[in-house]
């Protein structure tokens, strides 16, 4: 399923899905109050310990998963806060 322009909120003791299933297409995030960590991924949280691409307040990214430089498979996109507190990210793809 799409996600279009939503709000998702990020803890940071846990990876969550931005991403609302597999993502074929294009997609964009942009952290809204904090920094975050994005990892790409397939229907399974990644472990805690599991690292990502950090990402600051305002500094987002707009391209495809295949753009995501990764040697992990799969097509969905995990977030977690790097702060001590939940961030806020808004989230668009098909």
């Amino acid at each position: 399923m799409s996600r279009y322009q939503e709000i998702i909120t990020v803890p940071s003791d846990s990876y969550i899905e931005l991403s609302n299933g597999d993502v074929f297409g294009a997609l964009a995030f942009v952290p809204l109050d904090g920094a975050i960590e994005v990892r790409r991924g397939g229907p399974t949280a990644p472990s805690q310990d599991s690292r990502g691409w950090p990402y600051s307040t305002k500094f987002g990214f707009r391209g495809t998963l295949a753009d995501v430089s990764s040697d992990i498979s799969g097509n969905r996109l995990w977030g977690r806060s790097l702060t001590n507190t939940n961030q806020e990210v808004l989230v668009d793809h098909a």
